[in-house]
């Protein structure tokens, strides 16, 4: 598939330095897909220190993008060398302005108009959520409160919500993919309010005929598969840390309805990560499933979470009980990778985020913890009387296993996700309180929350 045409800017060496900075600090992470920043030297430069140099080649190069629809729009330095007259006679359409301010400007409204500048970024990902949610800009100014609004911004412009358009899409098996082959689609049936497997059904529904659906107990064993299968596919939302997938894949070694089939079984996944993909493939690898294939999502939403050189090293590991541990320490917080964005401070906006994470896990795991202790009928009187060990905390502060994501799917958030974006709770920061408010209030993982009416817009 083409590229989408960009937006491209001209600019002098003696600006581009500070024109990138003000982009970046103004736009959302991935900016670069949508913008080209070049450098070209000034009419000056070309007549009177490159002698023999005229601005045909320069010229040429930017109609020629143009003309094969490369860019949509073009801002340009009014002092570059450029054929003017030849940028007309091709109808090459550009905006001359006289400083890089004013470029700026002009970049900035464009940033806005294609939803590119962080806060139009986030503010439209937000809207695509279902769930109750407190607006961006507000939930940007609690950083404030505390002093660190750099962070809630940084974090607002990674921001990506998954739709149920980009769910469904993700679970459409071609036709060619499976021509001659009787062929089954699975969701894995989950009692917890507001399971992701109410929404996967649906989503099949839609897609495939009735009959060709099956809802897998993996639970109580009640499934039964058709005769002759040829293939299998089981669909779930998202692919993190891999922790419920090997889960899936121990249960289904011991389903008797698995025992003696020949099918191929086939994980789809909307959303996956590095870390997830690679724990599924290497737990079959190591237990001989070789017929369970776990397919990685497209490019747009896959995920990288490990280190640099981590699948290398982890491939040497031969023993499946090594592997969780192993993985885990593989793992880079996603929201503090991309470096462009911190501007050289993602480290202290770890620690910050860290902080103010175990302050917000601390509760939540309370909760958790006290739960299943009811269930053993060994409950205390109050939740908040259980010690959660400050090791488990630390693995909660980013989300999950450190995972630090910043992704969610329209109708709930995985437990990857950063805390500050779906848990509340009171929290200090260097001796500043605030009661915190999440950016999305999912029913599953706190207690109701009402958010006021003027934060919601």
């Amino acid at each position: 598939m083409k590229p989408a045409p960009k937006l491209l800017v001209l600019c002098k060496a003696a600006d581009v330095a500070a024109l990138i900075a003000k982009i970046s600090d103004a736009a959302c992470a991935g900016w670069r897909n949508y913008v080209d920043v070049k450098v070209i030297g000034d009419r000056m430069d070309a007549q009177n220190r490159f002698k023999g140099v005229n601005y045909q080649e320069n010229t040429n190069e930017v109609v020629e993008g143009w003309q094969e629809r490369r860019y949509y729009k073009i801002i340009a330095d009014d002092k570059l060398a450029l054929d003017l007259k030849l940028l007309k006679e091709e109808r090459v359409h550009v905006i001359f302005r006289k400083t890089h301010t004013s470029m700026f400007e002009e970049i900035r409204t464009e940033l806005k108009n294609k939803k590119i500048h962080w806060l139009e970024h986030s503010s439209h990902e937000w809207s695509q959520s279902s769930i109750p949610k407190l607006n961006p800009d507000k939930w940007c100014q609690q950083f404030e409160q505390l002093g660190i609004g750099w962070i809630g911004k940084a974090l607002l412009k990674q921001l990506k919500v998954i739709t149920d358009a980009e769910l469904s899409y993700a679970f459409k098996v071609s036709k060619s993919q499976v021509i001659g082959e009787d062929v089954a689609h699975a969701y894995v049936a989950d009692s917890e309010p507001g399971a992701s497997s109410i929404k996967i059904k649906s989503a099949l529904e839609h897609i495939y005929l009735k009959e060709e659906i099956l809802e897998l107990d993996l639970e109580n064993f009640h499934t039964t598969l058709p005769k002759n299968l040829n293939v299998l596919y089981i669909y779930e939302d998202g692919l993190w840390s891999g922790v419920e997938l090997v889960k899936r894949l121990e249960k289904i070694c011991l389903h008797p309805a698995f025992k003696d089939i020949n099918a191929r079984i086939v994980f789809r996944f909307a959303a996956t990560s590095d870390a997830g993909v690679l724990a599924g493939r290497l737990f079959n690898k190591l237990n001989k499933f070789l017929n369970v294939q776990v397919d990685s999502a497209h490019d747009k939403f896959h995920y990288v979470f490990l280190k640099v050189d981590a699948e290398k090293a982890l491939k040497g590991i031969s023993e499946v009980s090594h592997l969780r541990k192993a993985i885990d320490a593989e793992i880079v917080p996603m929201a503090f990778q991309p470096s462009e964005i911190w501007n050289g401070r993602e480290a202290e906006a770890l620690d910050i985020c860290t902080e103010l994470g175990k302050q917000l896990a601390e509760p939540f795991l309370q909760r958790r913890e006290f739960e299943e202790l009811q269930k053993k009928g060994a409950a205390p009187k109050d939740a908040a009387t259980i010690s959660i060990p400050d090791e488990k905390l630390k693995r909660w502060a980013l989300g999950a296993m450190q995972f630090g994501s910043t992704v969610v799917f329209s109708s709930s958030v995985p437990k990857p996700v950063i805390p500050l974006m779906w848990l509340q709770g009171a929290v200090k920061l260097n001796g500043k309180p605030t009661n915190w408010q999440p950016l999305f209030g999912d029913s599953r993982r706190i207690n109701a929350i009402q958010y006021r009416e003027e934060d919601l817009h």
